[in-house]
């Protein structure tokens, strides 16, 4: 099936992504999502790639999803060089700084205040 809509969210008390792919259909009010995975069991020897593959990523679904990876934490193993790992850097510390923001804005009291 193809999805033209996923995202994943981190579930922290069990320290996993949790992904969810749907389909959207213009001018329907109805959406068909994945509600449960049928996993079956192969012999190594036999090639996986004789049927069509089970999940099909649009694009901009793709995107959205990488992105939602990146915002729960997940990085890449092996980061490419140049652009590629300046554009890392920079996406980590923006999101440190967003942390320490939200964070630093329950600690601190606004001037004048007594404790």
């Amino acid at each position: 099936m193809r999805f033209n809509r996923a995202f994943a969210i981190r579930h922290l008390p069990t320290d996993t992504i949790e992904v969810y792919l749907s389909h959207l259909l213009p001018g329907k009010s109805t959406v068909d999502h994945v509600t449960s995975v049928i996993v079956q069991q192969s012999d190594i020897g036999v090639d996986p790639g004789y049927d069509p593959p089970p999940i099909r990523l649009e694009r901009e679904a793709s995107q959205q999803l990488m992105d939602d990876l990146w915002s729960s934490g997940v990085r890449p193993t092996h980061a490419k060089s140049g652009d590629d790992l300046i554009e890392a850097l920079r996406a980590h510390v923006t999101d440190s700084q967003v942390v320490r923001d939200k964070l630093l804005n329950h600690f601190l009291l606004p001037p004048g205040d007594p404790e």
